[in-house]
């Protein structure tokens, strides 16, 4: 398909509608896929909603997942504390916060800014 000839409308309309019915799909299996279960769970003898239920509390049997921040990497405890401001926390990755290198500027050491791993 040769997108480059479709004015800018066309392209719109066709992009949201390539997007409706991609979701239109993966509803579609969704809704075949919780049949499914709900069809074999009964085959066995169990009830639907009960297992529902045993699998949330246990997490769906996964292992533990750590907390994610919204992109998508795993959250990191903070390592250092601003001994001003203790509020400002820094997990010891990336780019050093202001406050950590003027700390040892004044001729304080990194030690001095660890959290105690009581206090996390």
């Amino acid at each position: 398909m040769d997108l480059t000839s479709l004015s800018d409308d066309k392209l719109s309309t066709l992009i949201l509608e390539a997007q409706a019915e991609r979701q239109a799909r993966f509803e579609r299996r969704k809704a075949e896929l919780l049949a499914s279960f709900r069809t074999q769970a009964e085959a066995l003898g169990l009830d639907p909603a009960a297992l529902a239920s045993a699998l949330k509390k246990r997490g769906a049997g996964r292992a533990h997942v750590s907390p994610v921040d919204g992109d998508g990497r795993s959250a990191v405890k903070p390592k250092y504390r601003n001994p001003k401001d203790p509020s400002e926390t820094w997990a010891g990755r990336g780019a050093k916060p202001k406050w950590y290198d003027a700390h040892l500027k004044a001729g304080g050491k990194a030690d001095d800014m660890l959290i105690a791993a009581s206090a996390q």
